[in-house]
This record gives structure tokens, C-alpha cells and sequence, in this order.
């Protein structure tokens, strides 16, 4: 007769008790951290992914500069680097990493998207003109799955944990170290958001989560099919700029652009010809780069300029002439 095998629990102690009471501000600040800024990135990402299918690139813009947002704060309030005046300012947010007693590891391409949203993504209004190029979409799911991973708590600050504690905080750190090395797909975070959808089949966020994800799924892609984004938003202050005084009656805008306004709309106009209308591809047009947030040297690139600028031809990804599968990046 087969014996019933038992699993041993940690032994719990008094001082296990008292290391308790004694961390509970600091867990529920770690609550904090996961719930309204980790849960809520996964929410944006999902947002921004559904925005990118349905070619609503503004939208995707916005949403991904969200989510990498909340992300970086969540690392920062784990690990206990003051952020209170970062605001939307994701480069603010990326030199504070720098205080962290370990180092978040972020390949080229995904520096380069991350670069993007922050200079553009925070425009919701079109206050400035704004362009996406190349293989967004899954530019965004590596960068998201990269800073993703640092987004649990990693560092107690030589506190005493109480043995089941300390098993989950040895097996993230274990975890982590070899997510470089084994498939995207295989990692998870202990009470993740993203991963509770990834456990539920018929979970009503889920196709939008592994929809052609290179990184987040149940099995290993070898292909994804993509659509190679081309698109470019000239600002309406950008193409008639002698309506702002008149506009100022009516609507607010920060005066940080309305001082920017001033003083470059009207020379970057003489020098360069515009985008053929709002939301005009930049297949054979300008593509004006009003680069935020001083929306100084307002410089036209063409298309071609853009393509080069954006990295596709670092990772091996040729522009498509349509949407068509793309291998997985390496």
C-alpha cells in the first residue's frame, strides 16, 4: 500500500512573528508598488497592444509611455528611491535606476522604444507632431518584458523574512538571473497580472495578451506576424500656428509649449514642407520631429531618414512592404 507523502511546512516562530509586525508598513508599501503601479502597467500594455492591432498608433503611443511609466516607478518605490517629482518624465524615472543596488538590463532595441514613447508618447492632444516606424508592436513586448521582470520585490534592505517569505524572494532572484538565458515565454512573476491571464484560457483579456507575443505566452514563437507601422501626425499648431493666440481664449495649453510655439513654428515652417494633412503616411512625405518636450530644432526627416533612425536593421528585421512574419528576435 502506497504511503500518502506529506509536505513539510517552515517552521514559524516567535521571532518569525515579530519580524512580521515589524515589516508590515514596508509590505504594504511593496502592495502599493504592485498594485497600483505593476497591475496597472500590465493594464496599459494590454491597452496599447489592442490600440497598436487596430492601427490607432496616437493611442499606442500614449498607452505603451503609460505603462513603461508605471513600471519604472514600480521598481523605484520597491526598492525605495524617492520619485515624487518624475511626473510623466520617464527619462527622469530611468536615471534614478542608477541608485538601485543592481542593474536593470535593457538591450539596445528596447532603449530605442523606450527613448520613443518618452519623447512622444505622453502627447494625448497632438500638441506636437508625433511618427512611428518599424516593428512597434513587438519593439514594445520586449521592452515591457525586459523592465517587466525587475517589477517584484528583489531587495529587503537586510531585513529578517520569515522562511516561506524568503523561499519566494530566493526563487524571484533565481529566476530572474536565468530569464536571460531561457525562453521569454517560461518566465513569470508570482502573482502577476499578466500571468493570471496567461492561466486562464478563457480569461476575456487573454487574446490580447499573446496575440503574435514573442514574449509573453505559453509556448516558444519561432515567427510572429507583424505589421511594419509607417505613420506620421503633423501638430494642428504645427501646420497653422497664427491661430494660437486665438485658441489660448478657448482651450488650455501648458505655457512651456506655448512659449516653444512661439519662438519655433514659424521658422521650422519656412524650412521644412510638412506631412500632406494630419495622420498622413510618410511614404513620400516629411515627417516633421518637433522633439518634446522643449519642442526645439524642428527638424524633417524623410521617410527613408526615419526608417534608418528607428534600429530595424540591428536586429535583422527588414522593412515590410506589408504585414508578413518576422522570426522572433534573438
Amino acid at each position: 500500500m502506497a504511503t500518502k507523502r506529506t509536505r513539510k511546512l517552515p517552521t514559524f516562530s516567535l521571532d518569525d512573528a515579530k519580524a512580521i509586525d515589524n515589516n508590515e508598513i514596508g509590505r504594504r508599501i511593496n502592495d502599493f508598488a504592485i498594485r497600483a503601479f505593476r497591475d496597472m502597467a500590465d493594464r496599459d500594455y494590454l491597452t496599447a497592444r489592442l490600440a497598436c492591432r487596430a492601427d490607432l498608433i496616437p493611442q499606442f503611443l500614449w498607452s505603451a509611455q503609460q505603462a513603461i511609466e508605471k513600471y519604472l516607478k514600480c521598481i523605484l518605490l520597491l526598492n525605495r528611491i524617492r520619485a515624487k517629482n518624475v511626473g510623466h518624465k520617464i527619462n527622469e524615472a530611468l536615471k534614478l535606476l542608477e541608485g538601485l543596488t543592481f542593474k536593470v538590463e535593457l538591450c539596445t532595441r528596447s532603449q530605442k522604444f523606450i527613448d520613443h514613447v518618452a519623447a512622444y508618447g505622453e502627447y494625448r492632444y497632438l500638441e506636437v507632431s508625433t511618427f512611428a516606424v518599424g516593428h512597434v508592436l513587438v519593439d514594445m513586448d520586449l521592452a515591457v518584458w525586459e523592465l517587466r521582470r525587475y517589477c517584484q520585490v528583489l531587495n529587503v534592505f537586510g531585513k529578517k523574512l520569515i522562511p516561506v517569505e524568503q523561499q519566494m524572494l530566493d526563487l524571484a532572484l533565481e529566476e530572474l538571473r536565468l530569464s536571460s538565458s531561457n525562453p521569454r515565454h517560461t518566465f513569470r512573476i508570482s502573482g502577476g497580472y499578466l500571468e493570471e491571464i496567461l492561466a486562464k484560457p478563457k480569461h476575456p483579456a487573454r487574446d490580447a495578451l499573446v496575440w503574435h507575443n514573442p514574449s509573453y505566452g505559453v509556448r516558444n514563437r519561432k515567427t510572429v506576424k507583424v505589421r511594419d507601422v509607417m505613420q506620421a501626425f503633423n501638430a494642428p499648431l504645427y501646420l497653422f500656428p497664427n491661430m494660437l493666440d486665438e485658441l489660448l481664449k478657448y482651450v488650455f495649453i501648458p505655457k512651456g509649449h506655448v512659449d516653444a510655439w512661439r519662438e519655433t513654428t514659424i521658422g521650422c515652417r519656412r524650412r521644412w514642407p510638412t506631412a500632406a494633412g494630419c495622420g498622413a503616411s510618410v511614404a513620400s512625405n516629411f515627417a516633421v520631429d518637433l522633439t518634446p518636450p522643449a519642442l526645439a530644432g524642428c527638424l524633417g526627416r524623410a521617410d527613408s531618414d526615419l526608417i534608418a533612425s528607428s534600429g530595424l536593421t540591428d536586429f535583422g528585421h527588414p522593412t515590410a512592404e506589408a504585414e508578413r512574419r518576422q522570426p522572433v528576435f534573438n
